[in-house]
């Protein structure tokens, strides 16, 4: 599993490769909260090359997206495989954080604020 993360457009678009599982949520719960930590906004994730994901990564997500509502920003999502597309859809986190196609369409929402 990696992380990356980058700015565009004054926003942080983080990228995961590989797994979230049970084995890797730490890893990438501690990332997320270092930006968070760090005053990042928002937060937009590229899931494209996410593998697997379960709930553990799903609880990773939710409380990164928690921390950010709470200081008047959210997570965005965007890429996600027909998979991970069914689980967030069957959880209703699909309802909770916003889930676009694109980098395009997530940082054209956060623009609209």
């Amino acid at each position: 599993m990696n992380i990356v993360g980058y700015n565009d457009r004054d926003v942080l678009v983080f990228r995961i490769e590989g797994r979230l599982d049970s084995d890797t949520c730490e890893r990438v719960s501690s990332q997320l909260d270092s930006w968070v930590d760090s005053g990042e906004m928002w937060l937009v994730g590229d899931l494209s090359d996410l593998e697997y994901i379960n709930t553990f990564g799903i609880r990773v997500f939710l409380s990164a997206h928690r921390k950010l509502l709470i200081r008047g920003g959210s997570l965005v999502l965007f890429g996600l495989k027909e998979t991970a597309k069914e689980i967030f859809g069957i959880t209703g986190v699909g309802d909770m954080i916003p889930v676009v196609a694109s980098k395009a369409d997530a940082l054209a929402m956060i623009q609209r604020g």
